[in-house]
C-alpha cells in the first residue's frame, strides 16, 4: 500500500499539469478575473492594515518581556 501512495505522490504534479493544460482554454477568463479580484483584495487589505496597525505619533514601542514569571505582550507606551 505504501508503494502505491508513493507512486501517486510522484505522479501528482504531472497529473495536475496535464489537467491544467486541458482546462486552461475553458478556465482562462475565469482565472484572469479571479487573479484581478485577488490582487484587489490584497491591495485593499494591505491598505487597511497600514492605516489600522500603527502606534500613535510620539509613542514608544515596548517589546514583550517577562514580569514576575508572566509574559507581558509588546505595546506602545
Amino acid at each position: 500500500m505504501i508503494g502505491a501512495l508513493e507512486i501517486l505522490l510522484l505522479l501528482a504534479p504531472f497529473l495536475l499539469y496535464g489537467l491544467w493544460r486541458v482546462l486552461t482554454p475553458v478556465l482562462a477568463p475565469a482565472a484572469l478575473w479571479g487573479a484581478i479580484a485577488l490582487v484587489a483584495v490584497l491591495a485593499g487589505s494591505g491598505a487597511w492594515y497600514a492605516t489600522s496597525a500603527h502606534l500613535a505619533p510620539g509613542a514608544r514601542y515596548v517589546p514583550p518581556h517577562v514580569e514576575n514569571g508572566v509574559v507581558v505582550p509588546g505595546r506602545g507606551r
